[in-house]
């Protein structure tokens, strides 16, 4: 028989017997935007948006674990599908968000991804369509497990 977790379901804290193994916290990493189709964006908790330039808005990062990303899509006139993807040091995570064409509402991925102290964090915004297009994100936030 295995170990007996439990997760909070208000805070996500990850507790056995009542002593706190993680403790999750909640960044703001999408702001309210709107970014037009056919390119590739980048951002990072202080929501900055960039095209083509992930140097400008990675983070160095504490030892923790990426446990959820999650954002609210309000307007998607996108012909094609839009990826988001969680980097680590400047590499594809296996935590991606597909938003497909004309898609809206609430989008999240819940994820273990470990990171060590100073390692990078990004996230890489693949959008589709053509640059008439757009998306507007009205928010979105990264759940860290220190």
């Amino acid at each position: 028989m295995g170990t007996l977790y439990n997760v909070d379901a208000n805070t996500g804290d990850t507790t056995i017997a009542g002593q706190i193994l993680g403790k999750r916290f909640m960044y703001p990493a999408f702001p309210a935007t709107s970014i037009n189709g056919n390119q590739t964006v980048y951002v990072a908790w202080h929501g900055m948006y960039t095209s083509a330039n992930e140097a400008s808005v990675k983070i160095f990062i504490s030892k923790c674990k990426v446990k959820r990303i999650e954002l609210y899509v309000s307007e998607n006139s996108i012909g094609g599908d839009t990826t988001i993807t969680l980097r680590k040091n400047a590499e594809d995570t296996s935590a991606v968000i597909t938003i497909h064409s004309g898609g809206t509402g609430r989008y999240y991925v819940d994820c273990d991804v470990q990171f060590q102290a100073e390692d990078e964090l990004s996230i890489r915004i693949t959008l589709g369509g053509t640059t008439g297009q757009n998306l507007v994100i009205k928010g979105g936030n990264i759940w860290l497990e220190l």
